[in-house]
């Protein structure tokens, strides 16, 4: 039977989630805030540039009949162009990656238009997944439980990353270090996601770009638990899955370090809850 949810604009006004955030110095934090043109052209420019690469190889090598290469190259091709979708548009979509505001709108819809990605609803529901993180009564991009397929031909699914964000880890907790994971990957793969294998970073402190989460995670390492690898998500995802065909309630508690009690200051700049400039102007 489907759940019933109340509509969203009451959700707004009854839940306030009071998250906990590692402690970081506010100066250190405004730096790594900070946008850059250059880093945001690095890596919408550099992604880019890798689709039209391969792409010119597909061409090159249909052309001359050289059919594996043909298929390498395809096969390239289409990995590259899949992490358009919901990937490159969901930090432009921020407004965290240039300096220039104009450069991460064009870059947005180029990447959502080759992927056929609607950045305009997605703007709305990715507003309350981030203020409602696993809080089934206003995160509606993630709803658990997450089942992950073991089934062959969806194995492919682990070269993709998005799935372990969020899969068997506890809903209802305003804790992100619980509800969140982050992956080490090659470098590659981190450059093609943009960075957002650091997806704790990312919900805990939204507002720093996507270049500079690895150096977030460094500066509150102390108080995060350890990130992930990809084989390691997969497996606690799979023995998480396991136990919960037993006990349906059951999810993945997140050990974590003995955390340093949190100080609020009376004095709030703003960058500790920013989601840059993700939300619609009637969900600021």
């Amino acid at each position: 039977m489907a759940a019933n949810y109340q509509p969203l604009a009451d959700v707004r006004k009854n839940l306030r989630v009071e998250w906990y955030r590692c402690p970081i110095d506010h100066a250190k934090l405004r730096a790594l805030s900070k946008r850059s043109d250059l880093q945001g052209w690095f890596q919408a420019g550099g992604h880019f540039a890798l689709f039209l690469g391969t792409g010119a190889l597909t061409y090159f090598f249909w052309s001359q009949q050289y059919w594996l290469g043909f298929a390498v190259a395809l096969f390239a091709h289409g990995t590259v162009g899949s992490f358009f979708s919901g990937v490159a548009p969901h930090e432009l979509g921020h407004g965290t990656v240039f300096r220039t505001k104009w450069l991460n709108r064009v870059f947005m819809y180029l990447f959502s238009l080759l992927s056929w990605w609607d950045p305009f609803d997605y703007a709305t529901s990715h507003t309350y997944h981030h203020r409602y993180t696993l809080h089934p009564e206003g995160d509606r991009e993630v709803l658990l439980p997450l089942k992950p397929s073991v089934d062959p031909t969806f194995l492919l699914q682990m070269f993709f990353v998005g799935l372990p964000q969020h899969c068997g880890l506890r809903d209802n907790d305003p804790d992100f270090r619980k509800c969140v994971r982050s992956m080490t990957v090659n470098p590659l793969a981190e450059f093609l996601y943009w960075r957002m294998n650091w997806h704790l970073e990312h919900h805990m402190y939204t507002g720093v770009p996507c270049y500079n989460l690895k150096k977030l995670y460094r500066e509150v390492a102390d108080d995060m638990p350890e990130p992930r690898t990809l084989l390691g998500a997969w497996r606690e995802m799979y023995e998480t899955w396991q136990k919960q065909e037993i006990d349906p309630g059951y999810q993945f508690d997140t050990p974590l370090p003995e955390s340093v009690k949190r100080v609020q200051e009376d004095t709030e700049d703003g960058l500790e809850s920013s989601i840059g400039e993700l939300a619609p102007r009637g969900l600021r």
